[in-house]
This record gives structure tokens, sequence and C-alpha cells, in this order.
């Protein structure tokens, strides 16, 4: 990839990556040079309310005349080369708040300016793409867009295009304003509707189309899954965009409806102008969704804001707009492109990116609802927080688990299609911590509720007997000996074999425990209860608790709970009354929770651990660099990546945890405050120049630098946005 002539921030967003999402498990993504290199990247990524997702709409080609020259402003990967050379034609982008891109002639030319950016619609699977030209005279477009139609985890093998049929409608009583493209071998399709600004639109069609073959996907090549595609474009658009006009294509999931019939106001509305209308209204929804968010401070539209929005008025939005100025202040040097405090609200927006109805996206682009995540990642959509306007979306996706429950146990996983897993220990323990949190918001009956929730976790965890593990007679939960379950939140398991073992007890599950029952007990004297019961029977039988009897259970789990820690050492489990020690930072999970089971001393004995083995500039290893098992570097097949996974790879959703011992051990809020920042700085300062749209999954144990795993995580986004939160607190 020849592209020796960029250099600094430009050439560091090659490597990463923006995101749109629309709230309903939808979303759109893509590098910051625009070429593919996943098969999940595209513009439209659709889901229907069961989080099925179909991936339908890949790039466009965009061929732009100018000048009695012409240059492509898009890229396609292939093997062994990069055609049409669109990256080199890239001046600036921006990840944020939404993906904005501008492009002119190479070598650049200051008389050549053009706006590309995408908006996806808050709450459907719609998204939009628009070009404004800024150049100093008029330009033409020619547009071809690429589309995919095919299951989002799945590949358009190479041939695959030249053995079907397809469907292809333009309304002509909509002046092809929409065209509708269907794959008749799987019925998946999608919608193009045409936005065109000018007093007279003058775009024309031609229904004629081409395939582009084998498309290269560099990164699922690296993962060891198929890496070629092809793509069907069935249709190329033409339009000449004037000064300051703004042309946009509108990618539907569906079809936009129109409603003409028994309607006095559309009188004499022909049905092309009431298309044009709900095209526009869509659009101006979308734009108001992204209207409270902050521009980066060298954006061209950062002073003209307002008509950046105002798509009616093409004067307004060339109003103190001059290409050459543009230039020259648009920074090329790796500087903070946002304030302290709009960064906070881009965070805000990175983290809202996860929040579907009554859930969380665990992490885009493959990744569906997980308990254990849902229940970590709430806390940074707690009432007191600004994701939210108030308790319910966090009571809502509590009550959402809990209703799902067997024998106490939490989904661990939601797939495609809403079928439910339950191989987890943790779930329901985290739920108990969640509800603790947001105890004090809820209304009465809401507190009654999650309480009978709560008991029947506690009550199941103790008496049922057909879970993967027990209470043993030292208070403590024990996972029983089977090397072919992962029941933790490291959960690889290979070949019928868990890659890391946690047979036993491990300390984070029993800290969850601990605090579990401590909870219960505060929760009872909150409502004056005595005693608790399960609602559905267990092994037929009903079981009551008194509080007295679970504060003597609390007491005995914090005493077996001192195992866990022998001169300098903190075990990671417990097996056949021996503890198991690896370093390993599920310590510092057991550790945060509220209801402390040791002394301080143990818990600067945990940060002076975690500190010298553990903690990286992104996060915290899963496995002590020492240890004979560390893996180096997360790369290479699925298999080797799962071997990696848990054994040192670099997880940034531990920065919570480690923040939160140090709350513990750090009475002068000016330490303090200068420790929280110290872990988070690299990933702010991702966000304030410019680099990050979102957090990933995870990076490597050794020399972390590139992002790895899913690019956008839902708990690595809430790690760094509840540290911001704890910081403002000390100030």
């Amino acid at each position: 990839m020849d592209i020796k002539f960029f250099d600094g921030p430009l050439y560091e967003n090659f490597y990463n990556e923006w995101i749109l999402t629309n709230g309903c498990g939808g979303f759109a993504l893509g590098f910051g040079n625009l070429i593919n290199e996943r098969k999940y990247d595209g513009l439209l990524i659709a889901s229907d309310e069961n989080l099925v997702r179909n991936h339908l709409v890949s790039s466009i080609e965009e061929k732009v005349f100018i000048h009695n020259s012409s240059f492509y402003l898009d890229s396609n990967n292939y093997l062994n080369t990069i055609y049409p050379y669109g990256y080199r034609h890239l001046v600036k982008s921006y990840m944020r708040p939404f993906p904005f891109f501008l492009y002119s002639s190479y070598p650049f030319n200051t008389d050549i300016l053009i706006a590309k950016y995408l908006m996806m619609h808050p709450d459907k699977n719609i998204n939009i793409v628009f070009y404004t030209n800024y150049s100093s005279e008029k330009i033409n477009i020619e547009l071809k867009p690429k589309f995919s139609c095919r299951f989002y985890h799945e590949i358009n093998k190479p041939g695959s295009f030249d053995n079907i049929s397809y469907l292809l409608e333009s309304d002509k009583n909509f002046q092809d304003h929409e065209i509708f493209f269907q794959r008749k071998d799987n019925n998946i399709g999608v919608y193009t509707y045409i936005y065109d600004e000018s007093e007279m639109p003058n775009f024309k069609i031609l229904f004629q189309g081409n395939i582009y073959r084998n498309i290269y996907y560099s990164r699922e090549a690296e993962r060891g899954y198929d890496s070629f595609e092809d793509l069907i474009n069935p249709f190329t658009i033409y339009k000449t965009i004037e000064i300051g006009e703004t042309f946009a294509l509108v990618f539907s999931d569906s079809k936009i409806s129109i409603n003409l019939e028994n309607n006095e106001e559309n009188e004499g509305t022909n049905k092309e102008e009431e298309l044009i209308q709900e095209i526009k209204k869509i659009i101006k929804q979308s734009m108001k969704y992204y209207q409270e968010y902050p521009l980066a401070f060298d954006h061209p539209f950062l002073k003209n804001k307002p008509n950046l929005f105002n798509f009616n008025d093409k004067k307004k939005k060339v109003q103190n707009i001059e290409p050459k100025n543009i230039f020259s202040e648009i920074k090329f040097d790796d500087v903070d492109l946002y304030t302290y405090s709009e960064y906070r609200k881009i965070l805000k927006l990175a983290m809202i990116d996860f929040k579907i109805k009554n859930d969380i996206i665990a992490g885009y682009p493959w990744f569906t609802c997980w308990g254990r995540d849902t229940m970590i990642s709430l806390t940074a959509f707690m009432p007191d927080c600004d994701t939210v306007k108030d308790y319910h979306f966090a009571y809502n996706t509590l009550v959402n688990y809990a209703d799902k429950m067997k024998d106490g146990i939490l989904p661990n996983v939601a797939f495609e299609g809403k079928n439910y897993a339950y191989n987890n220990i943790d779930s329901s323990l985290w739920f108990v911590i969640r509800s603790y949190e947001i105890f004090q918001y809820l209304p009465l009956n809401n507190k009654k509720k999650i309480l009978n929730f709560i008991s029947e976790i506690i009550i199941n965890y103790i008496y049922n007997k057909n879970n993967q593990f027990f209470l043993n007679d030292e208070s403590l939960i024990e996972i029983n000996k089977n090397d072919s379950i992962a029941l933790t939140w490291m959960d690889v398991v290979l070949n019928g074999k868990a890659i890391t073992p946690r047979y036993g007890a491990p300390i984070e599950i029993n800290g969850l425990w601990y605090n579990s029952l401590m909870i219960t007990i505060e929760l009872m004297n909150q409502l004056n209860l005595d005693k608790i019961s399960n609602k559905i029977k267990i092994n037929d039988s009903v079981y009551n608790l008194s509080k007295n009897e679970i504060k003597q259970l609390a007491e005995k789990t914090k005493e077996s709970m001192q195992k866990y820690f022998q001169s300098n050492l903190i075990a990671d489990r417990i097996y056949q009354r021996e503890p198991i020690f690896e370093t390993r930072p599920n310590f510092l999970i057991a550790l945060s929770l509220p209801f402390d089971f040791v002394s301080k001393d143990k818990i600067e004995l945990a940060i002076e651990i975690a500190k010298k083995e553990l903690l990286t500039p992104y996060g915290l290893r899963t496995l002590s660099y020492k240890d004979p098992s560390f893996k180096k570097k997360y790369i290479g097949s699925q298999i080797a990546r799962d071997i990696a996974y848990h054994q040192g790879t670099v997880w940034p959703f531990l920065l919570l945890f480690y923040a939160k011992c140090l709350e513990k051990i750090y009475e002068n809020k000016k330490i303090l405050k200068k420790e929280l920042e110290n872990i988070i700085i690299r990933l702010r300062n991702g966000f304030i120049k410019n680099h990050k749209a979102s957090i990933a999954e995870v990076w490597d144990g050794l020399n972390p630098h590139l992002a790895k795993g899913c690019p956008a995580q839902a708990w690595s986004c809430a790690a760094l946005y509840n540290i911001e939160r704890m910081i403002d607190k000390l100030l």
C-alpha cells in the first residue's frame, strides 16, 4: 500500500475505525481511509428486533469530474494492490461525531474540495451518505453503489453473483427517487433513495451494472477467515453538484412509506413530492441526533455548524467557507482537536452507541448481547449518568434479564434470533451488584420486584444441585472440575477443552458472592424484611433464608476468602482447599466491589502486583508477563487468538476495577486524581486527538499499540466513561 506521502495523524487514522449505530443493533463501520478491510465493514448493516443482521451496502464507487480531469474518492482492497486510488485524495478524516471526509485532487488543489459524510438514523436501519461541493466550481459525480445483501457473518464468495438472479425496480411514480434491489436466492434486499436539493433535480440513472470481483479483506485473512468477496453494482447515478450544493443517497432496509389517501393536506401533491418530503424528514431526524455533539476545532464547518445541518439553503451553507481558508486551518500535526469538555460529550456518544431497547450490545461488529457484558457495562447507564434520563433503562434492562432466569442463572448470551445460552456463573451476581447501585432510585414496588429476583439467585446458588457449581463447606462458590466448561469471563473452550481452567473457587466469583450476600442483607433492612424465599420451586421445594442465616453465611465466606492471600501472593482460585497462584487481574475485580472482605493492606498489595505485572497503557494483562504461559501477541488464526485471549492479552475494561481499588487506598484526592488520569491518558487522548471513535476489545499483551479484537466494545468504553466520572468527583 503506497502511502509514504502520508504522515502523522492522517496516516494514523488509516488504521483507526469509525462507527455509526442506530439503537436497534444496526450499524455502519469502516476505516479512516474508507478502504474496507473487514467483511463487516460497510455503509449499512441492518438488524431486526431479534438481532439478526444483514450486510446490505458495502461501499460506493465515486468518480469526480472537475477542471477537465477526473479522480476517484473510493478505493478497493485487492490481494496485490489497492485500486482506485481514492485514499490518495483524502485531505482529512474525522471520526466523530459522525464520519466526515474531505477530498481534493492529487496533488492537492486548494480550489477543489469535496466533503463526504455519513449519518445514521437514530432508530431505523437507514444510513445517509452526503456529498457537498465546496470547490470553486461545480463538479460532476458518478456514483455506483456496491451491494452485498447477505447475512453479516457470511461472505459472497467469488462467483456468487454469476449464478443468481435479482430484482431491480424503480418506481416511476417517484421519478427514480426510489430504487429497490433484491437477491432472489436469499430475498435480502435494499432500498436506495436519492435526495437532490437542486431547485430542478438533474440526476440521471443508468440501469446497467457490473460485479466487483475478489475484493480482499485483509483483517479477515489475518483472523483465518474467508477473505475474498464479490460485490454487485446494479445501477449508476450521474449528478452535477453546484457550488455549495449537497447531494445524498439514503440506504434503507425497508420501504419509506407515504400516505396520500384521505389527506386533505396532500391534495394536489404527487407521490414524488411526498416521497421527497419524507426523505427530507428522515434526513432532518438523523441530523438532529448529531447536532448536540461537538465538531473538532479544525473541522472545516465548525464556524458554520448551524448551516452544515441546513441543507435547504446552499447559500448559507457556503457562508464563511473558502476552500483556501479550509486548507490553511486544517491541523495535520498530532494536536488536541477537542477540549476536555467536548471530549466528554464525544465519549458519551461512544457509550450510547451500544444502547438498544432494554439491553446493551456487547461489541460491534460481531457481538450481540451478553449477560455479563451488559451487567458490567450497565454502570455507564445508571440514573446519575448523562447517557440516560432516569432509572428506567437500567431497571428495564435488569428485569429483561431476570425474566429469563433459569435455576438462578441469567443468560450468558443472546444469539441472533434471541436464542439464549446459560453457560456462566457470574451474570446473576453482577445483577445483584447493579441492583444495589440502582435501588435508591426505584419506587417501592420496583424495589420489591428486584429483591424477589435477588432472592431467587441467592437461594439457587445455595440449594440448586442442577447447576455446574455449588456452595462448598467453606461457604465458597465452587465450579465443578470439568475441563470442558468455562463459566467465568475467561471463557474460551477450544476443541472441548477450556483454555483457562477456572474450576474450584475463583476469587472474583467469591468476591461477587460475598458482596451479593451483604447486599441482600442491606436491601432486606431497607424493606424491613426478616427472611427471603424462592418463588420458583427448586427440587420441588421452597426454601426460606432468614437475615441472620445470610449474615452467618457471609461471615463464613469472608473468613474462607482469607486463603486467597498468602505472604506477598494472591491466588486466582482455590481448588481442593489449596490456593492456585496465577497472577491474573481477577483479584482486582473481587477487591473493587462495595463490601471489602480483606484489610486495606491487602488491597495495597493487589495494586502493587497489578502495577508491576499487569498494567499497560491500554488496560490490564490477563496473565503476568512473567508466567511461562504468557502469550505476547493476540494475532493469527481463530485458534491462535483463542489461546492468547486470556493468557496475557490486554483488556481495557479491567481498568475500572483497578481504578476502584486505587480509590480505596488513596485518601489524598490529588494523588488519586493523578493515578486515575495516568491509567486512562492514552485512551482519553485517542478521542481528543481524533484517532478513535470507540475503544476496542483487546490489545497485545506485550508492547500494545494497535487495537485488536472487536473495534468497539461496550465494557471498554464503560471503563473509561466511569473512570472519568470518578475523576469528576475529585475536582
